[in-house]
């Protein structure tokens, strides 16, 4: 019986994937050989302001938002700090800030939303919300994002336990405005009034 080589058929495999890569690099304004999803990135980044932008012109709104519902005296734990972290998009830095995990006691979801809902939908913030019920209760969940500053809130009201909210950004640019774009500028009350990260835990 005479067996027939499978060579061919791996120089088309290979030949399609190369085509693949190609063309999928094309289509997301990449280079041939890079990774679909960083082109995509670094082509979203592009039509979204700036790291710096977003901390001058959303973030101390959303600061403030968050102070009239967080403070010392309900916040019973944290995780992580404020910071931004800079990572590599095939040559490209793109910027993600996350903000401090802060975990309370606030069970008033009306209260929450109200108060996220007054700050952030004027400056063009969409909400989102799901209630999940189960054996400890029911939790809410309220999520407001901003499509142009790639910038989410989340806020977490739970009937058990601790409520938590957060905030952060999608990789973004650095508009060069910046020595260092990877330190956070300065907010007057980036750190909750009574606050004290020495004397509660850390998660």
């Amino acid at each position: 019986m005479k067996l027939h080589s499978t060579r061919p058929l791996v120089f088309l495999a290979c030949a399609l994937l190369a085509l693949c890569t190609a063309s999928c690099a094309v289509l997301y304004g990449g280079n041939p050989g890079e990774n679909p999803s960083n082109a995509e990135t670094r082509q979203k980044a592009q039509k979204m302001h700036s790291i710096e932008d977003f901390q001058r012109d959303i973030e101390p709104t959303i600061i403030d938002a968050r102070n009239k519902f967080i403070n010392g005296r309900n916040i019973r734990e944290y995780s992580s700090e404020d910071h931004i972290q800079g990572a590599d998009y095939e040559g490209t830095t793109l910027y993600t800030l996350d903000s401090a995990q802060y975990f309370y006691e606030e069970r008033d979801v009306d209260k929450v939303r109200s108060i996220l809902n007054d700050y952030l939908t004027p400056l063009g913030f969409t909400r989102r919300e799901k209630l999940d019920s189960g054996d400890h209760g029911t939790a809410t969940t309220m999520v407001w994002y901003h499509e142009e500053y790639g910038a989410t809130v989340s806020v977490l009201i739970a009937d058990e336990g601790y409520s938590e909210t957060h905030y952060g950004t999608e990789p973004l640019r650095s508009d060069g405005s910046t020595e260092d774009p990877e330190r956070l500028l300065f907010q007057t009350a980036r750190m909750p009034a009574g606050f004290d990260p020495g004397v509660i835990p850390k998660k």
